[in-house]
């Protein structure tokens, strides 16, 4: 075309946009660049497609110029720009992706159709919307409904890779109506892993569709902080076993005290698998606090489940905390008279003298406290009805409330399912309404109070519950004998 610089400039004080669009095609490199600096300053629509195809200019100087060009024409060359990515992979799709990031919100909605095309185009469009960042969240959401599961995934990686700005909005959306959505949010709030979202999630534990409560799970399994594993151990009751088990991994890649707690209460579960699986993850944490209910497990009545209990077994017997905690409890079986046990311990460790010591300590005459808990409660009725003591009784009420405790306490040792909490409550109660009665009795309370508080578990076992009995029986006996009768 031969054009000179001089008559660029003339073309563009006419606003010539027609010819200016020619120039761009001459054999001179300073006639294209002066011509698309023209065409950026008149900021005619009309230029778009040219300064499109001017991305690709041979010169590089003239490629720079198209950009600023078409920065400065903004929104109106988004549509052109997002066209151009369907058609151009190369340097020049970089390009465009680059300018309408530049160009920012009003390039969203344009780059998010972008996703209904094949993958290259699909992630062209997904890193320009994540340098966009936060104004793309809401659309990036919105793809989350869409059946193909390669659009939902681009749109997760995407949300994730924004990152914090998305964590608002990703929570709110695990109420969307669409269990899609709400399944994809979990996940996308897993791989963030921002705290803010635990909440949220716990929430979703109660959702109606299983694979949105197994994303939550996943996700609050990498978030992994103590509210996480609240979550978690909560899940271990969801009707769906396949949901147990996936809650009962993810708290084994926590393994925190909490978490072992959890893992130990899912080896009672009614499913084989989840059995198995709990009893996996407490190998590979190999604490020594789930040693006697995986020596529990060994007997089950599942193949599987009997041979991960004893690798778990395995695990902890090889770890360094397992000697020091068999100890531990060894001292405490003395404690609860329960010298056999003591005994076994002892001698696992070589530990001969101590075994013979607590052997001849079972020889020793011990005197049982037997009291009928009916009997107890006549007692007590025949105590408050008497003429005597029921102007006394009437003085103080506490005693009065400690003799109902008493009563509960009892009935309570007895019953198939017995919470440590319960006691534990009830002994603080009891402490408060007979404080100064009886020194012997406050001693007492503070002794069962010690051995509540040495519980492993949440609930009290079969093994423990004799001792819960005897101690509620001698603190009656007390009680009778010094408060009541004293």
């Amino acid at each position: 075309m031969g054009l000179f610089r001089s008559n660029i400039e003339k073309l563009k004080a006419r606003k010539n946009v027609k010819w200016l669009i020619k120039a761009l095609g001459d054999s001179n490199e300073d006639v294209r660049k002066s011509a698309v600096e023209a065409l950026g300053e008149i900021g005619d629509e009309r230029a778009i497609e040219g300064l499109i195809k001017a991305l690709g200019d041979s010169n590089e100087d003239v490629r720079k110029s198209a950009v600023e060009a078409l920065v400065k024409i903004g929104e109106p060359a988004v549509e052109g720009l997002v066209g151009a990515l369907l058609y151009d992979y190369s340097e020049i799709g970089e390009m465009v992706a680059k300018l309408l990031v530049k160009i920012g919100e009003p390039a969203v909605e344009p780059l998010v159709r972008l996703y209904n095309y094949h993958e290259n185009v699909r992630e062209s469009a997904a890193e320009a919307l994540v340098k966009i960042g936060e104004p793309a969240v809401e659309a990036l959401i919105n793809k989350l409904r869409y059946d193909y599961l390669g659009i939902r995934e681009s749109a997760v990686e995407a949300l994730v890779k924004i990152g914090e700005p998305a964590v608002e909005p990703l929570i709110k959306a695990l109420g969307d109506s669409d269990r899609d959505v709400r399944r994809e949010a979990a996940y996308a709030l897993g791989e963030i892993g921002d705290t803010r979202a635990i909440e949220g999630l716990i929430k979703a534990l109660d959702d109606s569709n299983e694979d949105v409560r197994k994303a939550a799970i996943r996700a609050l399994g990498k978030i992994g902080d103590a509210r996480a594993v609240e979550g978690l151990i909560k899940a271990l009751d969801d009707s769906e076993w396949y949901v147990r088990r996936d809650a009962v991994e993810e708290l084994g890649k926590i393994g925190d005290e909490r978490a072992v707690e959890g893992l130990i209460e899912a080896l009672g579960d009614s499913n084989a698998l989840v059995r198995e699986a709990a009893a996996e993850e407490l190998g590979k944490i190999g604490d020594p606090r789930a040693f006697d209910a995986l020596s529990e497990l060994v007997h089950d009545e599942d193949e599987d489940v009997r041979e991960a209990a004893r690798y778990a077994l395995r695990r902890i017997k090889s770890s360094d905390a397992y000697k020091p905690y068999r100890i531990q409890q060894a001292r405490k079986y003395e404690y609860l008279h329960r010298y056999e046990d003591a005994a076994e311990i002892y001698e696992e460790f070589g530990m001969l003298e101590d075994a013979r010591r607590v052997r001849e300590l079972a020889r020793k005459p011990k005197v049982e406290i037997t009291i009928d808990p009916e009997l107890l409660k006549e007692k007590i009725e025949e105590i408050i009805g008497s003429e005597v003591e029921i102007e006394k009784l009437k003085s103080d009420v506490k005693i009065l409330e400690s003799s109902k405790i008493m009563v509960e306490m009892v009935e309570m040792s007895y019953q198939k399912t017995i919470k440590t909490e319960y006691f534990l409550d009830r002994l603080k109660l009891l402490e408060s309404y007979t404080e100064g009665m009886s020194e012997r009795l406050t001693n007492e309370i503070n002794i069962f109070r010690r051995f509540m508080k040495e519980e492993l578990f949440e609930y009290v076992d079969e093994k423990h519950k004799v001792d819960v009995r005897r101690f509620c029986k001698k603190l009656l006996d007390i009680w009778i004998t010094e408060v009541l009768r004293g």
